[in-house]
């Protein structure tokens, strides 16, 4: 593959050269081409800079567009399998979701269900509070409700056993 495309550029290798060898080869051409590429660009930047201004940036542009596009090694632009690309729900419907949460806290009869919380939330888009775009699916409603529990009681615990330490170590 190396050698077929030093041979496309009409490199000269030898055939006793390792692969190392000639990826380094490889990458030299290209990085002596990438530069001359730049470099024209400048030049006929600098020709048409005292005729057409806005001919400099688009020359700039199209060559960098050529390589990398903007932002191409920032990490929150990589994207592995779907992450990324599936919809998440916003501040305003965990924040109601968590309400309805602890509202079995206070009163156990009043704790509700995922198909209840997913219809209150319904009965809020009727009266038009939010947008039926927000609304999360039932099976998305249940998972966020093991997930938050798991949490809640992680965080209980964790809150218990601190004042249970510190009663021990004030008496």
């Amino acid at each position: 593959m190396i050698k077929k495309e030093l041979n496309q550029r009409g490199i000269q290798y030898n055939e006793k050269q390792v692969k190392s060898e000639l990826v380094t080869i490889l990458r030299s051409n290209i990085q002596s081409e990438t530069q001359n590429r730049i470099e024209e660009a400048q030049q006929a930047a600098n020709k048409s800079n005292s005729i057409e201004p806005s001919s400099d940036k688009e020359n700039q542009q199209e060559i960098r567009s050529e390589y990398f596009h903007i932002g191409w090694a920032l990490k929150e632009t990589q994207k592995y399998g779907k992450r990324g690309g599936r919809k998440h729900m916003t501040v305003r419907i965990i924040k109601l979701l968590k309400s309805f949460f602890h509202a079995g806290d206070v009163d156990k009869s009043e704790r509700y269900t995922a198909k209840d919380m997913l219809n209150a939330l319904e009965k809020k888009t009727e009266v038009g509070e939010l947008e039926t775009s927000e609304i999360p699916k039932l099976k998305t409603i249940e998972n966020w409700i093991g997930c938050y529990a798991r949490q809640y009681k992680k965080d209980l615990g964790k809150k218990a056993q601190n004042l249970s330490f510190e009663t021990l170590h004030e008496s």
